[in-house]
């Protein structure tokens, strides 16, 4: 049996201390359904609060985009995943190298990356 290979946005919400825990992690198949803020975010690394929603804790957060690479086991993405990579995006609006993996990813994703840092900065 083969193995197919699928890519896809992951925008994380991290909090700014020393353990950079990861609270949430948004999936995406285009960059597009990201807001303009939460990309600038993540190119910028700005720091952020909770907005309110809790005024007694102090914690700040930041926002951290990568494309993540899943390779199944079997013809399509609901066979058994066999692993997991992620390329974060730099301060650079540049990709780094997967994580275990290495290598860049494809030139379609290089080039949405190119497009969209070119329209938020």
């Amino acid at each position: 049996m083969g193995t197919k290979t699928v890519y896809e946005w992951a925008l994380e919400t991290v909090t700014a201390d020393d353990d950079e825990d990861i609270l949430n992690i948004h999936h995406s198949t285009a960059l597009k359904h990201y807001s303009a803020q939460d990309l600038h975010r993540a190119m910028t690394g700005e720091r952020f609060g909770d907005e309110g929603l809790d005024p007694e804790r102090e914690t700040q957060f930041f926002l951290r985009l990568a494309l993540t690479k899943k390779v199944y086991e079997g013809p399509d993405e609901y066979d058994d995943l066999l692993w997991m990579d992620y390329a974060y995006v730099n301060s650079d609006g540049e990709f780094d190298e997967y994580d275990d993996a290495g290598g860049l990813p494809p030139a379609k994703y290089r080039k949405e990356l190119l497009a969209t840092v070119g329209q938020i900065n």
